[in-house]
């Protein structure tokens, strides 16, 4: 489908699958059933207007049902994402919301060029993103591939991470999941998941993705998972690879967010707000992580692992309203 309107409810059967390249629009409900998948692929842009490469609009509720996939595609040279605006979403316990491995592509042999905003510099350093990639220690860490993105609302993909002989491949960063409820739930009992890939021999590590959801009410239940993780250095001995950075996590509740609310209506903080912190707006018992790629075998003493993202959780209080006061 490309540029697709459906009128109406959009429901998938067992062993379907839809593939949306650019936007697309459901006015109804949005349901994927049986074991079926959905792929949006965003397209490359030039920085002007949308930052987005690909939006999807439903109007009523979407859900990812059980054994059901929901791919989200970065362009793989620019740091451009797929978006999605939702009545309401649910994921459930066995669904799945992933841009694994879909953010920017690492290098292919030695020479050539990863890509990101702060991708792995060839030879020597893991992809940036939440975190640093780690550095070459052979060049103090002159070639990190540094941090980018905004932390409270990021929306770019992770960067790759390069390659230090040829025919080797580092590692592809992590993609982009994002998603906009603002008046309505995001319900999430599954498994959301922006990390990067594993890079091939002698490649580096690249960095994790974005996740950020905002939703008037948010809810992670006890199954749900949440990652965009960087990826580990090669496994081979001799290599002085490097990990990839960790992505960004970050998750609005309460009221609709703009650049215009006063900051004392806006809570952020770097943890889950307690159950007891603001019951009708956010709930959270499932796993997060945005941790940074890790290395293996003689990298441990020769390399440098990839710095841990960043994770925010921010809610949005309601206007204080107006008081009068009559003598």
């Amino acid at each position: 489908i490309t540029g697709g309107n459906v009128r109406g409810d959009l429901r998938t059967v067992a062993g379907s699958g839809l593939n949306l390249e650019q936007n697309g629009l459901v006015d109804g409900d949005l349901t994927l059933g049986g074991v079926s998948r959905l792929d949006v692929r965003a397209a490359e842009t030039n920085g002007v207007g949308s930052a987005w490469g690909a939006t999807v609009d439903v109007g009523g509720a979407m859900t990812v049902g059980d054994g059901c996939l929901v791919v989200c595609w970065s362009d793989i040279y620019v740091p451009s994402a797929p978006h999605f605006t939702v009545g309401s979403l649910t994921v459930s316990t066995d669904g799945v919301f992933t841009a694994f491995s879909r953010g920017g592509s690492g290098s292919y042999g030695k020479g050539t060029e990863a890509y990101g905003t702060s991708a792995g510099h060839v030879n020597v350093s893991g992809g940036g993103h939440g975190g640093k990639g780690g550095g070459s220690c052979m060049s103090d860490n002159k070639w990190w591939g540094l941090t980018n993105d905004d932390a409270l609302r990021p929306a770019l993909p992770g960067s790759g991470g390069g390659s230090y002989g040829e025919r080797v491949i580092g590692a592809f960063g992590g993609g982009v999941v994002s998603v906009s409820a603002t008046t309505g739930l995001i319900r999430i009992d599954g498994t959301i998941t922006a990390d990067a890939s594993k890079p091939g021999w002698y490649g580096t590590g690249g960095a994790g993705g974005t996740i950020f959801f905002e939703g008037a009410q948010v809810q992670v239940g006890e199954t749900g998972v949440l990652t965009a993780k960087g990826s580990n250095a090669s496994p081979v001995s001799s290599v002085t690879s490097q990990g990839g950075g960790g992505g960004r996590i970050s998750v609005f509740c309460g009221q609709p967010w703009s650049a215009t609310v006063p900051k004392g209506r806006v809570k952020t903080q770097e943890e889950p707000f307690g159950d007891d912190a603001y019951p009708a707006d956010f709930s959270f018992a499932g796993t997060l992580s945005v941790a940074g790629g890790i290395l293996t075998g003689d990298c441990a003493t020769r390399g440098h692992p990839g710095e841990d993202g960043t994770i925010r959780f921010t809610h949005v209080n309601e206007p204080a309203g107006l008081l009068i006061l009559v003598r």
